[in-house]
């Protein structure tokens, strides 16, 4: 009766979290947020001897006002460069119209087998391309929809940044105060400490991770000559943060489509540049995370794996999180795993 109590118990709390943490997810959020620019906070307070909530207001205000410049500017760009883009398709296409001729007596030259491949995979390729388009188009709809709903999060979100960053030094010891007895306290703390430092570890590095990442994509855009490189680039980092899509659904395309049109050098370029940054991320990525929330890289590399399999996108973020609560747990004392035969 105690081991189904327990079930019973446990099946209750993971229920309440799945239906209840969609709502606080702002919270969560902006807790994070207060928790990463509290050591600035500090700093500011103590060196020009101000109050915290002055100092708290001032370091946040400045953060806000730095994100919004920068989505306005870089809003700005790829509109710009989307438009000059867009003016730029119909040549596009007439120079690979142009090709035409080329390609099709290359391809009336293959065997029967080999066009009943290609043909089949163009025609599952497309089905692909029309499903996911027909996603993006019912998320964009829904967006739009839900505008409202979502501004009113963000308000939300950015007031509870304020308190919570105001109020931090007091919400920790409220939250020990709930434990009776001394040796609890002390192990919760110690799990917090931990805690923070191994998830805002995770979170700067990721940021560093996107950071270098758009940088040798833009390096190598400029390097081989490719048009739209900053915009290109951002569209790329973004797209590599999807496992499901990757870098390879952008240059590869990409470089069959200038091999088509016969400019070959841009096409090893944007080969190479793929093969660069896919060995760049697999290489930098389980070290620079594993060194910065104390896992070890194989530990990481099998955290990211296993989330993206059972939650994807977003499980490559909550893998590494629940593997550092996991680890930072047991290190405390708070979950004891002993094997016995």
């Amino acid at each position: 009766m105690e081991k189904l109590a327990k079930i019973i118990y446990w099946g209750i709390l993971i229920a309440l979290f799945y239906f209840l943490f969609p709502m606080f997810l702002p919270f969560l959020i902006a807790l994070i947020v207060a928790i990463l620019f509290d050591p600035l906070i500090i700093d500011l307070g103590r060196k020009f001897k101000i109050k915290r909530q002055f100092s708290a207001i001032i370091v946040l205000t400045v953060f806000f006002v730095v994100v919004f410049v920068a989505i306005y500017f870089s809003a700005s760009m790829i509109i710009k460069q989307s438009i000059d883009f867009a003016k730029d398709i119909p040549s596009r296409v007439q120079t690979f119209v142009e090709k035409n001729e080329k390609i099709q007596s290359i391809y009336g030259n293959l065997s029967d087998d080999t066009k009943d491949y290609i043909m089949d995979s163009t025609g599952t390729v497309a089905q692909k391309a029309g499903e996911l388009g027909t996603k993006f188009a019912g998320s964009l709809f829904g967006v739009v929809k839900n505008f409202p709903e979502y501004f009113v999060a963000f308000i939300i979100f950015m007031v509870a940044v304020y308190i919570f960053a105001i109020e931090l030094p007091k919400l920790k010891p409220k939250f020990l105060s709930v434990f009776d007895r001394k040796e609890s306290r002390e192990k919760i703390e110690n799990a917090l400490n931990k805690l923070k430092f191994s998830i805002v570890g995770f979170l700067k590095s990721q940021v560093l991770l996107s950071f270098l990442t758009f940088l040798v994509t833009l390096i190598g855009l400029v390097i081989i000559g490719a048009d739209y490189a900053i915009v290109m680039a951002i569209v790329i980092v973004v797209v590599d943060l999807l496992p499901v899509l990757g870098t390879g659904s952008v240059l590869v395309p990409w470089a069959i489509y200038c091999f088509l049109i016969s400019n070959v050098p841009l096409g090893v370029g944007l080969l190479i540049l793929f093969v660069v940054i896919t060995a760049f991320r697999r290489i930098v990525e389980p070290k620079l995370i594993g060194d910065s929330i104390g896992l070890s890289p194989l530990a990481t590399l099998i955290s990211l794996y296993i989330g993206f399999k059972l939650l994807g996108v977003m499980g490559m973020i909550l893998g590494p999180v629940i593997a550092i609560v996991v680890i930072t747990l047991k290190e405390s004392g708070m979950i004891k795993i002993n094997i016995k035969i």
